[in-house]
């Protein structure tokens, strides 16, 4: 399998817009913006979408700055070890509760949940979440062992099934003929009911240009930690070995949305039917130049299907991951 083939998306408008029948829309344009997320999902393979600006608000300033201050969707806060084990709500169920109560009218930059043994925000992008996925598939069905991600345990000591497994996965790059070495803490392991509480400290330590420069937002007074999509293949992978020995708990407790099959097709049409138009000026003149969406645009685009879908049709699936169009 040719990593660059997988992961490569086109960026040119020869590519992207090219011979296509294109739809134009401008985003100021309240009733166009609120139609947007139908009008790329119903196209057909020879059409595209050329947005006249970006959906960004300019509040914002750059899409760095709304994908760390923008409006969230943070899960059921839990004060204590005890709520959160007296609750009794694995993961999967707090983000469908939290996906289904979206306003399609606000656009969010991600979602996340606060610590209980140590106040730190976890945060998460959907965009990592289908990158994640993607690399998850592409591990799976890559024949070569570089390809692969390959979980280290480090879970036999009796602590492990009270404070949570600790592992180190290597995870392939997406982009070099490398692999990243990802750590993971704080992974619950057992069916007691701690594994409730354990999960939301999950912990990790990770050297992607990515994961470094997003822990770096000065949102909140404590640390904070955005999980890259390295991480989120590297979780992925392992609750999938449990799984498949017979123990669900890792997975039922899983905080990163896996995408289903039409979220992937919406999210492939976001990266190669799409573009934007800028507009600038340059020596006394008005100019324009085309580009595909930033990260930025597709995290907006993505909730907003979310919202029009639900939670349990667009970021939650039981099919295999090798049977999607990537």
């Amino acid at each position: 399998m040719n990593r660059t083939e997988f992961f490569q998306r086109p960026e040119r408008v020869k590519e992207i817009i090219g011979e296509k029948t294109v739809y134009e829309v401008n985003p100021l344009n309240a009733n166009e913006k609120k139609t947007l997320v139908d009008k790329i999902e119903n196209l057909g393979k020879n059409e595209a979408v050329l947005l006249h600006g970006t959906i960004v608000s300019p509040q914002y300033e750059s899409e760095d700055r709304f994908l760390k201050r923008g409006s969230q969707a943070n899960l059921k806060r839990y004060r204590t070890i005890e709520e959160a084990v007296n609750d009794a709500t694995p993961m999967w169920k707090l983000r469908q509760e939290r996906f289904n109560q979206t306003n399609p009218e606000i656009d969010y930059c991600g979602y996340g949940w606060w610590g209980i043994k140590k106040r730190e925000y976890k945060k998460v992008h959907l965009v990592d979440c289908v990158k994640g996925a993607k690399l998850l598939a592409y591990s799976l069905m890559s024949k070569k062992p570089e390809d692969q991600i390959k979980v280290r345990r480090y879970d036999g000591h009796s602590m492990a099934r009270k404070k949570g497994g600790k592992y180190l996965v290597e995870v392939p790059s997406m982009t070099k003929e490398m692999k990243y070495l990802v750590n993971l803490e704080y992974v619950p392991l057992t069916r007691l009911k701690n594994k409730y509480s354990i999960i939301f400290d999950l912990s990790t330590r990770h050297g992607c240009e990515a994961f470094i420069a997003n822990t770096f937002d000065y949102r909140y007074a404590t640390s904070s930690v955005s999980f890259c999509p390295h991480i989120i293949a590297a979780y992925h992978k392992f609750a999938k070995e449990e799984w498949d020995m017979g123990n669900k708990t890792p997975m039922e407790v899983n905080p990163f949305a896996l995408p289903s099959k039409k979220t992937v097709d919406f999210y492939n049409k976001l990266e190669s039917q799409v573009m934007v138009q800028d507009s600038y000026e340059k020596d006394g003149k008005n100019l324009t130049k085309k580009r595909p969406l930033n990260k930025a645009e597709k995290e907006i685009l993505l909730w907003k299907y979310a919202a029009k879908h639900g939670a349990m049709e667009s970021f939650f699936t039981k099919d295999n991951l090798k049977t999607y169009s990537w």
